[in-house]
């Protein structure tokens, strides 16, 4: 857990919060996540998708 500067108080807020514990400011970490997340969270979905319709396409194949 490493420290960052707000950039509204100035004060020192962890780089694993939403906000700013001092004022309130979203911190860029909850703003990234804001505007669509992290890219490796979207890819590790899509690929939890892909096994979930291989997986049902090899059932429907073997009871087929």
């Amino acid at each position: 857990m490493a420290l960052v500067t707000c950039a509204e108080c100035g004060r020192k807020v962890s780089t694993l919060a939403h906000s700013c514990p001092h004022c309130g400011a979203p911190t860029a970490y909850s703003v990234k996540q804001a505007e669509g997340g992290d890219e490796e969270e979207r890819s590790s979905r899509d690929y939890s998708g892909l096994i979930t319709k291989l997986v049902i396409t090899l059932v429907v194949l073997v009871l087929g």
